[in-house]
């Protein structure tokens, strides 16, 4: 199982999104981790699985959520570029290449 690497400013959007959904719902922030939890889990284990969405890149969008895991695959590690909500500024992620 490879290891994952995040970008500095990939995990603050996650902890961002789960704090968002939390102030709407009691619960729906720890649903949120839940549900990236798993797609993490889901790219180490197989990590070629989900489409390329540019180049060397591809995305692994949540099940829940409107949000989706940018990544890239190398041999021993992958690297986490963002997480993204799929519905607002879709290509910002690319300045972090």
């Amino acid at each position: 199982m490879r290891e994952v690497i995040y970008h500095p400013d990939a995990q603050p959007e996650a902890i961002t999104a789960a704090v968002y959904f939390e102030q709407r719902r009691e619960g729906l922030g720890q649903r949120f981790l839940e549900d990236f939890d798993r797609a993490i889990a889901d790219i180490r284990q197989h990590p070629e699985a989900w489409p390329a969405l540019e180049g060397k890149y591809r995305r692994r969008q949540l099940r829940h959520f409107p949000y989706g895991i940018i990544y890239r695959v190398y041999p021993e590690a992958v690297r986490v570029l963002a997480i993204m909500h799929l519905h607002q500024h879709p290509d910002y992620w690319k300045e972090r290449i």
